[in-house]
């Protein structure tokens, strides 16, 4: 779409838009009408391109078509409009020794336009914690991550003392 395309801005349309996109909520993630009023409620920390959090939910539900990601099994709701789906590699997935927490490295290259930025551009790490009373967990935390191998990749071949025997 040419920026001439786009229609004028009218504010009675834009909040007619984000209510609509709010009373479309419970039905498209599968959620009582209560348990989208109590995600409205919660915040979350991001930084993404130095604009720093924290960032509330309400709006979130208010401005993108949100949905479920099925990250290894776990019912995930990330800041990400669901146009993010197809572009979404998981990295790693680290629950919680209790399952009440994961941490999740992942890839979007929804706005990435160059693969060979992508260690720069697309990587992400989220914090997510089980909703109570829910089957889902909610980001508290996302934030760009730049791309790195877990450490025991990072340390393979390493040797494990220096050449005078201590490190």
């Amino acid at each position: 779409m040419k920026r001439d395309d786009y229609e004028p801005y009218d504010p009675v349309r834009f909040e007619e838009r984000q209510q609509q996109r709010l009373a479309a909520a419970p039905e498209r993630l599968g959620l009582s009408p209560e348990t989208i009023e109590k995600i409205r409620r919660c915040r979350y920390d991001r930084i993404l391109e130095k604009h720093e959090g924290p960032w509330d939910w309400d709006a979130e539900l208010r401005f993108d078509d949100l949905a479920f990601f099925n990250v290894q099994g776990y019912r995930v709701l990330l800041p990400l409009d669901d146009e993010h789906h197809p572009n979404l590699t998981i990295h790693r997935c680290i629950p919680s020794q209790d399952e009440q927490s994961l941490t999740i490295f992942f890839k979007d290259t929804t706005y990435t336009k160059d693969p060979e930025l992508d260690d720069w551009d697309a990587w992400y790490v989220a914090f997510c914690e089980k909703f109570p009373d829910e089957d889902f967990y909610l980001a508290t935390l996302y934030h760009e991550w730049y791309f790195v191998e877990p450490v025991a990749e990072q340390v393979k071949g390493v040797a494990t003392s220096s050449p005078s025997g201590t490190l």
